[in-house]
């Protein structure tokens, strides 16, 4: 969670006394600026640690926006687990007799999914990787991987996510009052 710290509310405060619409303009912009450099380290952290595109990432992501009345933005991430074809696969066309071998995160090695486990086309035309549920030809089950809102609950991710919005904050804030002052002056 990103926070105003403080000694930089009274910064503000302070300096942009004469100028009470003021405060909350250059907070609104500062707070937005880092919520966005914040969403931009996540989706970076995000294909950093799993075999995964940013444009992927970025489709979940929701920004709400601060604005002169609510001095705050959220971001949300929303989705549903995620079909293990889309991650790192060794074999992903459909009909081949190779065992299929998966990898979600980086550095982790490739394992094998079994014996029973194929890359099947469906017929409305998606690919996906199935597992046999006994021993006749079906029912069959699709694998699926980690949704990526849940790839974000890991904390050395959060963490660094969080510290480099903060430090955003900070800068932006020092920008956004001296961009303030020299447009009133």
């Amino acid at each position: 969670m990103l926070e105003i710290k403080e000694k930089d509310i009274k910064k503000v405060n302070t300096i942009l006394a004469e100028f009470p619409k003021g405060i909350n303009k250059v907070c609104t912009r500062a707070i937005n600026r880092a919520t966005q450099s914040g969403v931009t380290k996540a989706v970076k952290e995000g294909t950093k640690n799993y075999y995964i595109t940013q444009k992927e990432i970025k489709k979940t992501f929701r920004v709400r926006k601060a604005n002169y009345k609510t001095l705050y933005s959220k971001v949300t991430s929303t989705g549903g687990a995620r079909r293990l074809i889309h991650y790192k696969v060794n074999n992903k066309t459909p009909n081949t007799k190779k065992p299929v071998k998966v990898a979600v995160k980086k550095g982790n090695k490739v394992k094998s999914m079994g014996s029973k486990t194929f890359v099947a086309k469906m017929k409305n035309g998606s690919v996906g990787i199935f597992t046999r549920t006994s021993q006749s030809a079906y029912p069959i089950k699709q694998r699926y991987g980690p949704s990526i809102p849940s790839m974000y609950k890991n904390e050395s991710i959060t963490k660094v996510i969080e510290t480099h919005g903060n430090e955003i904050l900070e800068k932006r804030l020092d920008y956004e009052i001296d961009r303030f002052l020299k447009n009133k002056i």
